[in-house]
C-alpha cells in the first residue's frame, strides 16, 4: 500500500510540475486566453484537476469555459462549467450550461436551472425550461397555468389568453377558464370576459364567485338591476358562509330599495357573525317599523362593538317612539368617556339627553340641557320645538314667558314651530297671540284634527264660544269618517269632542260610530274616562248605561267628583288590587287616611318607577304630611319617605 503522506508528495509534485513547465493548451487556458494546440482531451481534463486539487477555481472555470469553446457539445464539460461558474459566481453562465444539459436530456438539471433563472429573473429561460417540463408531463395543469403566468410577467397578456385557450381545447379545466376570465377584466375586454364567465356557468354551474364577478360588470356598465337580479336569481343556491356574496346582494338590494331581500341577507349575515357595521346600520332600520325591539337590540350590538353614532341615535329614535323609559335609559347608560365627543355635535344628542332628564321627573334638569343646546344651535328648529312640547307638556310654560316673542322671527320661517309655539301662548292664557298661528295652520290643513281642537280650545279661551262649538262640530264630523287616523287615537280625540259638545246627540252619534266590533267595550272607556276627567256627568252616565255597568276606575272617578266618602271606602276595600294605582293614592287621601295613601304610593312606585305622576303624587303627600308633623320624621320613615328621599326627590337639587 502507498503511505497517506505520498499521495500528499504526488498532488503536490503535480501541481510544482504545472507551475514549472505548464503545458501549453493549458497555460493558454489558465490565462484565460484559447489554446495555440490541437484539443487534447487529456490536457484539458489534467489541467482542470490540478488547479481543482490546488485550489484554483477561478483558473478551473477558465479551463473549462475554454473547454466548452473549443468542444461545444461536449456535456461532460458542460457540467463542469456549471459547477465551476456557480463556485466562482458566473450564475448566468451556469444557467447557460444547465439549460443546455436539460435540453439534451440530462433531467436533473431542470430543477437546479429552475431556481436559478427565478433567482435571476431571466424569463426566457423560464419559459424555455417550463416548455422542457411540459414535454415531459403534457397538459398538467399547474404548468399551464404557470407558462401563462410567465407570459403576463413578460407583457403578452394575449399570448397567455392563446395559451390558455388552447390548452382548454385539448383538456377543458374549470382553472384555465378562471385564468382566461382573469386576464380579460385585467385587460378591460369585457365583453370577452362576459362571454367566458357565461361559458363558465353552463360548464361549472353558479358559482359565487363567478357569479360577483358576472355581477360586477354589469355594475360598472351601470346596469345595477341587472346585477342584483342576477345575485338574486341564485342565492337560494349559494351558502351564507359566502360573505362577499351575501353582503353585494344585501347592498344591491338596498340600492334597489328591495328591503325584504335586503332585511334578508343583512340577516343572514348577522346569523353567521359576519355582518359588518353597514349591514347592521341597515338591518336596524329595515326591521326598527315592524320588530322596534329587535332593532334596538341589533342597535345595541352594533353600538358596543363600534361604539358609533348611528347606533346610538338609532336605540334613541326606538326608545322615544316607544316612550320607553327603560330603553332610553339603558341607551345613555352605554355612553363611554370618549364617545361623548362623537355625539355632542348632533343636536338629536341634546334633546335625547333632555327627555332622559324629563322622564325622571328632573324637570330642571332637562331644562338646563335645553338652554345648553340652544347655546350651541341657536337657530336649530329641531331643539327648539323639542323645548317648546317639553313647556307645553310638562305645564312649566309660564318660564318661556319673557323669552316666547324673542323667539318670533325664528318660528315664522319654520312651519313645523307653529303649533307648540300656539299651545305655548295657549298655555300661559295668552289666546289672541295664539291664534293667528292656528288659524294659518287651519287653512293649510282644514280637515286635520290635530289644528282644530286646539283652534277651538283658542277660541273658547278668547270668549268666542259660538265659534268654538262650531270648529268643534265640524271636527267631530271628520273624525267620524272612516278615512281617519289610527282607531285608538280617533278614539280618543271623538270622546274628547263629545264631552266637550255634551249634548245627548253627540254622545249618541258617538256611540253608533263605535258599532259593536270587539273593540268597542275599549272606546267606550275612552269615552267615560274623558267624560269624568272633564266632570261631564251626562255622557258618563249615559256611556255607563250603554256599557250596563260602569268598572272600578270610573266608579271610584264619580265617587271622588261627588266626594261620596261612604263609596270610596267600599270601592278601596273590595277592588283596592284592580284600581289604577295614582286613583288608589287619591282615594286613600280623600277619605282622610294620608299614612295608607303614602304608604299605596311608595307601595306603587316599588312596582313602577317610571310613572311620573305617581312620584309626583307622592312627593305632594310626602311634603304636605311632612309640614303638618314637625319633627315628627319617624312617621315618615315608617311610611317609606326616607327611602324615596334619596332616590327621587334628589330631583330638587337638579
Amino acid at each position: 500500500m502507498i503511505p497517506r503522506y505520498a499521495h500528499r508528495l504526488l498532488v503536490l509534485g503535480t501541481a510544482l510540475a504545472a507551475a514549472i513547465a505548464p503545458w501549453p493548451a493549458a497555460y493558454a487556458a489558465s490565462v484565460g486566453g484559447q489554446p495555440h494546440e490541437p484539443y487534447d482531451r487529456r490536457d484539458y481534463l489534467l489541467s482542470y484537476k490540478v488547479f481543482l486539487n490546488a485550489g484554483q477555481v477561478h483558473a478551473a472555470y477558465r479551463v473549462a469555459r475554454a473547454a466548452v469553446a473549443s468542444r461545444p457539445h461536449t456535456r461532460a464539460w458542460r457540467r463542469r462549467l456549471a459547477r465551476t461558474a456557480l463556485w466562482t459566481g458566473h450564475d448566468r453562465t451556469a444557467l447557460r450550461a444547465m439549460v443546455y444539459l436539460a435540453r439534451h436530456g440530462e433531467i436533473a438539471y431542470l430543477k437546479p436551472a429552475w431556481t436559478l433563472a427565478s433567482g435571476l429573473s431571466a424569463f426566457t429561460r423560464l419559459t424555455e425550461l417550463l416548455s422542457l417540463r411540459l414535454a415531459r408531463h403534457p397538459g398538467a395543469p399547474a404548468l399551464v397555468l404557470e407558462m401563462s403566468r410567465l407570459y403576463q410577467i413578460q407583457g403578452h397578456p394575449q399570448r397567455a389568453i392563446a395559451w390558455l385557450e388552447q390548452a382548454m381545447r385539448k383538456d377543458p379545466h374549470r382553472r384555465y377558464l378562471w385564468s382566461i376570465i382573469t386576464l380579460d377584466n385585467s385587460l378591460g375586454a369585457q365583453a370577452h370576459e362576459l362571454a367566458a364567465l357565461r361559458a363558465y356557468t353552463r360548464r361549472y354551474g353558479a358559482i359565487s364567485r363567478v357569479l360577483l364577478t358576472e355581477a360586477s360588470l354589469f355594475y360598472d356598465r351601470g346596469q345595477v338591476g341587472r346585477a342584483y337580479r342576477l345575485l338574486a336569481a341564485h342565492a337560494a343556491t349559494v351558502s351564507p358562509r359566502h360573505f362577499a356574496y351575501y353582503h353585494t346582494l344585501g347592498e344591491l338590494a338596498w340600492m334597489r330599495q328591495d328591503f325584504p331581500a335586503a332585511r334578508k341577507a343583512a340577516q343572514a349575515l348577522y346569523a353567521r357573525g359576519t355582518a359588518t357595521q353597514g349591514d347592521l346600520a341597515h338591518l336596524v332600520l329595515l326591521k326598527e317599523r315592524r320588530h322596534p325591539r329587535d332593532a334596538y337590540r341589533l342597535a345595541l350590538t352594533g353600538f358596543r362593538l363600534y361604539h358609533t353614532p348611528v347606533f346610538f341615535f338609532a336605540m334613541l329614535g326606538i326608545a322615544e317612539r316607544r316612550h320607553s323609559r327603560a330603553l332610553l335609559t339603558e341607551a345613555f347608560a352605554q355612553i363611554r368617556a370618549d364617545d361623548t365627543a362623537q355625539l355632542v355635535g348632533n343636536p338629536y344628542y341634546w334633546t335625547g339627553l333632555a327627555r332622559y332628564w324629563a322622564v325622571q321627573g328632573r324637570d330642571l334638569r332637562a331644562e338646563h340641557v335645553y338652554r345648553e343646546a340652544l347655546r350651541r344651535f341657536p337657530q336649530n328648529t329641531a331643539i327648539l320645538g323639542s323645548y317648546l312640547w317639553f313647556f307645553v307638556a310638562t305645564g312649566r310654560a309660564p318660564h318661556l314667558a319673557a323669552t316666547l316673542l324673542t323667539w318670533a322671527r325664528i318660528i315664522d320661517r319654520n312651519r313645523s314651530l307653529w303649533l307648540p309655539y300656539a299651545l305655548s301662548f295657549l298655555t300661559l292664557n295668552e289666546p289672541r297671540l295664539a291664534l293667528p298661528y292656528l288659524r294659518a295652520l287651519v287653512r293649510r290643513h282644514p280637515d286635520d284634527p290635530r289644528f282644530l281642537l286646539p283652534l277651538a280650545d283658542s277660541l273658547a279661551k278668547d270668549g268666542r264660544a259660538g265659534e268654538a262649538i262650531a270648529v268643534r262640530r265640524r271636527a267631530f264630523a271628520i273624525l267620524l269618517t272612516p278615512d281617519s287616523p289610527p282607531m285608538r287615537h280617533k278614539a280618543r280625540q271623538r270622546a274628547a269632542l263629545a264631552v266637550d259638545l255634551a249634548t245627548a246627540p253627540t254622545v249618541m252619534a258617538l256611540l253608533a260610530a263605535e258599532g259593536r266590533g270587539r273593540h268597542a267595550p275599549v272606546r267606550r272607556d275612552v269615552l267615560l274616562g274623558y267624560a269624568l276627567a272633564r266632570a261631564a256627568y251626562a255622557p258618563a252616565d249615559y256611556a255607563a248605561a250603554r256599557g250596563r255597568h260602569a268598572p272600578p276606575w270610573a266608579a271610584l272617578a264619580v265617587a271622588l267628583a261627588g266626594h261620596d266618602g261612604m263609596r270610596i271606602r267600599d270601592l278601596l276595600a273590595h277592588h283596592d288590587l284592580t284600581l289604577p294605582r295614582v286613583s288608589r293614592v287619591d282615594a286613600a287621601a280623600a277619605v282622610g287616611e294620608p299614612a295608607q295613601a303614602i304608604s299605596a304610593a311608595f307601595a306603587s312606585l316599588g312596582e313602577s318607577r317610571s310613572d311620573i305622576a305617581l312620584a309626583r303624587r307622592y312627593r305632594d303627600l310626602a311634603l304636605h304630611q311632612s309640614d303638618r308633623l314637625g319633627a315628627q320624621i319617624q312617621y315618615l320613615r315608617s311610611a317609606g319617605f326616607s327611602a324615596f328621599y334619596y332616590t327621587h326627590l334628589s330631583v330638587n337639587k337638579a
